[in-house]
């Protein structure tokens, strides 16, 4: 098996006469390895775009002057030897943020009349979101230094960017101990495909169920826990701050966590739960099995059957192990907290001051990776190996 980092740079990616933004590349680069990452082959194709540039492209991303462009062959010219690539057998193409790469060449194959190239790929943007558990898409370079790699590197070439996400990619196996495919198969949004100028991917599908999931339960889908809500949704557990005197409970100096049937689509809500959680002097915990609590609800399928949730799973996992966790009903959390559904429903939005910006830096620097799926965004890719019998 062979890995092939790619990367793009366009000159432009101006709306074409249907208002369909569309990709003029300027630059090609590639690196192909074998399984252990040791260097088989690189090039750079420097692309004349035949198009406009972007100015603030031209002045502020890319690595060459105008003219070093405007000298050089169009993308016809490159085509069969970008085409040979595509067509090596047993061979993974990787690249950070490499839908947005996949689409380029699909202009470029709409503008020249060129056959599409049909792949799957693998994004190690995701990747590395589910090895640091930071939900917010960083950007190359910024992952680079946080791997505290020192080579020379020009962001937004082409060649040097497939490079950078080569060592970024090496690093999580290396650290993880494990090979690529092992991590791809445990951080399976990165996953993707182009197949006849179609560009399909696992997170992209997931964004999908989840807003059909929405309409189904009839909630507002700016209420859903994810992207920037999920951000918010962590700041707000960091920072949270009990309202006065502890209220004495049952919850007192305890653990609890929610459903994912309620919590994944009810931020608002979450947020109220939290901070009276808090007011019990109740940490709220995104791990279930480390809990003193968890919470069910029932949430029932479009033909009448329960929806299942994947933390409870994992608490009977845990008190099958020893651990004692109390499984008690969302209708009886809200007769502990002495609030109705409609008081949580209509309690005030959080002031601004309790959302943590920044989060612990130890935080950002764990190398456990996190594994997220539609089902469970808690469950860590340790606990996969665990599970398997596999230690890290």
């Amino acid at each position: 098996m062979k890995y092939c980092f790619f990367d793009i740079e366009c000159a432009n990616c101006f709306k074409d006469n249907n208002g369909v933004s569309r990709g003029k590349i300027c630059e090609f680069g590639y690196l192909i390895t074998d399984e252990n990452f040791n260097k088989i082959e690189s090039a750079e194709y420097i692309i004349n775009p035949k198009a406009p540039f972007d100015e603030y492209v031209l002045n502020n991303m890319l690595a060459y002057p105008k003219q070093v462009y405007l000298s050089a062959q169009d993308y016809n010219t490159f085509y069969d030897k970008i085409k040979r690539i595509f067509e090596l057998d047993e061979i993974i193409f990787i690249g950070h943020t490499i839908d947005a790469d996949a689409k380029y060449l699909n202009d470029e194959a709409l503008r020249y009349k060129k056959p599409y190239f049909n792949y799957k790929f693998y994004d190690a943007k995701y990747m590395y979101s589910d090895y640091s558990n930071i939900k917010k898409s960083v950007g190359l370079e910024k992952i680079s230094q946080t791997f505290g790699n020192k080579t020379r590197h020009h962001e937004h070439r082409a060649e040097d960017d497939a490079f950078t996400t080569m060592l970024i990619v090496k690093e999580m196996c290396e650290k993880l101990d494990m090979d690529l495919m092992s991590l791809i198969e445990l951080s399976e949004d990165c996953a993707g495909q182009t197949i006849d100028g179609k560009i399909t991917t696992v997170a992209r599908e997931k964004a999908q169920a989840r807003r059909e999931e929405c309409e189904r339960n009839g909630t507002d889908h700016s209420n859903s826990l994810y992207s920037d809500n999920y951000i918010k949704f962590m700041q707000f557990l960091d920072g949270v701050k009990r309202q006065g005197e502890i209220i004495p409970s049952v919850l007192n100096g305890k653990s609890l966590t929610i459903t994912l049937n309620y919590q994944n689509v009810h931020y608002k809500e979450m947020l109220a739960l939290i901070q009276l959680l808090k007011n019990h002097d109740c940490i709220y915990k995104l791990k279930a099995s480390e809990c003193d609590y968890m919470v069910t609800k029932v949430v029932l399928n479009d033909d009448g059957s329960e929806r299942t949730c994947s933390k409870l799973k994992y608490v009977n996992q845990a008190i099958e192990n020893g651990k004692k966790i109390n499984i008690i009903t969302f209708e009886e959390l809200l007769e502990i907290l002495k609030v109705t559904d409609k008081e949580l429903t209509q309690m005030p939005f959080p002031d601004e001051s309790c959302f943590l910006k920044k989060r612990k830096e130890n935080n950002l620097k764990k190398e456990k990776i996190r594994y997220s799926s539609v089902e469970d965004s808690t469950t860590t890719i340790g606990d996969i190996l665990k599970a398997k019998g596999i230690t890290i």
